[in-house]
């Protein structure tokens, strides 16, 4: 594996919601490196809002096709709480909470966002709806 200062940066711009808490929901993902920009979306009709936070990321994370350096943009306080804080602790508890209860969204968690080949950088801060997104974070609705 190439030493992480070696490493292609990206950039990933996530974002997921349901109408409803569970309810028909989506997810999207902007990846960008230098010029490139790839857009990715999905959706599930019966889930949560913290499953498709999740499911953005973890898609995004999946195309890399190499070892990379991810800045990950996130409104997600449960996505950045989870890469920044939680999922070392989850690895470790063998996916239990601190008080041993079984990870919530396990399913999705186990899939990783930090595994072999990615060298997280930083998570940044909720700021949606703040009039400060990346202009290109918005996906129209539709019903």
């Amino acid at each position: 594996m190439p030493e992480s200062g070696s490493w292609k940066k990206i950039t990933i711009h996530t974002d997921g919601g349901c109408d409803g808490n569970p309810g028909p929901g989506g997810w999207a993902a902007l990846l960008r490196y230098g010029d490139h920009v790839r857009e990715m979306t999905g959706g599930e009709p019966a889930t949560t809002n913290n499953r498709m936070e999740l499911q953005a990321a973890i898609a995004a994370l999946k195309s890399l096709k190499e070892p990379c350096e991810v800045t990950l943009f996130t409104d997600s306080e449960y996505l950045r709480g989870g890469i920044t804080e939680w999922l070392p602790r989850w690895k470790a508890n063998h996916r239990r909470t601190a008080d041993w209860k079984p990870v919530k969204n396990r399913e999705a968690n186990a899939a990783g966002v930090t595994g072999p080949g990615f060298a997280m950088g930083q998570t940044h801060p909720p700021n949606c709806g703040r009039g400060n997104q990346h202009p290109r974070s918005r996906v129209p609705e539709t019903r």
